[in-house]
């Protein structure tokens, strides 16, 4: 499949929807059968488990699904720089959560940017706002996501791999 590249076009804005849409679903069916003690499982001190990199995905969605919802109500607005790791992650109570349920919040958050995006015309799609010194348009974010979360996937498979050999 070719690369999924930054211009705004029909085929790779069907492509991030499809991605979005697919992401949680993978993630939601990769994991189903664990239990929460291998959920929480790390494979060492340098790497999370299986709820914190939830917990990763989940902050990095929040940060992005406020990012598009403020350029679809506010031309062009100026948004604060907030790290989803650094930042966002140390007042949310996403691993304190259990697993099923945090998952679950995931990806009812995701069906509703969903129908948001699925709503779009190409100039919703090009609406833009400012951060880190950068503009970003909807569909830059949208694609910032789908890709964010297909890197972590294999991730997820290791890991899953890994928590099945713990008790």
């Amino acid at each position: 499949m070719p690369a999924l590249t930054t211009a705004a076009t029909p085929k790779n804005i069907e492509r991030v929807q499809v991605l979005l849409t697919e992401n949680p679903v993978r993630i939601a069916g990769t994991t189903e059968h664990l239990k929460e003690s291998q959920l929480h499982w790390k494979p060492d001190d340098q790497e999370w488990s299986l709820a914190e990199l939830l917990a990763h995905l989940r902050s990095s969605a929040d940060l992005n699904h406020f990012r598009i919802y403020a350029m679809l109500a506010v031309d062009n607005p100026t948004l604060p720089t907030i790290h989803p790791r650094l930042d966002w992650l140390k007042i949310v109570p996403y691993t304190r959560l259990p697993y099923p349920k945090s998952l679950a919040a995931y990806m009812l958050q995701r069906e509703e940017l969903l129908i948001v995006l699925g709503a779009l015309d190409q100039s919703g799609w090009n609406r833009s706002g400012t951060w880190n010194n950068h503009t970003y348009s909807i569909y830059l974010v949208a694609r910032s996501m789908a890709l964010h979360e297909e890197e972590h996937f294999e991730q997820v498979e290791r890991l899953v791999e890994g928590a099945r050999g713990v008790g």
